[in-house]
């Protein structure tokens, strides 16, 4: 038996809700836009801080995936990101599955 603490996910990070982001407002550019299932275009800007984990809420509901740099998750995921976790975690550990 391990001596590891018990806690939920809850207490490490917080879910985000990504944002709105429709066809034509996306720019183009080098910054992914990611939907439930994937990257479904992109911007010009991008909505998290560096290495993202958007987890689809709509459609695609649980698909995890893992962007290495700042992105655009539309409203149909979570996200979290650097300013969502609540303590010292590897984001790249965290989205291990």
């Amino acid at each position: 038996m391990s001596n590891w603490p018990v806690i939920t996910l809850g207490q490490i990070c917080e879910f985000k809700y990504g944002k709105s982001l429709k066809q034509p407002d996306r720019l183009g550019g080098e910054v992914a836009v990611y939907g439930s299932n994937g990257i479904i275009g992109y911007h010009n800007q991008s909505l998290t801080n560096g290495q993202t984990i958007i987890v689809g809420r709509k459609g695609s509901f649980g698909e995890v995936h893992l962007s290495d740099s700042g992105c655009w998750p539309i409203d149909t995921t979570y996200y979290i990101d650097a300013t969502a976790l609540k303590a010292d975690i590897d984001i790249l550990w965290l989205s291990y599955r």
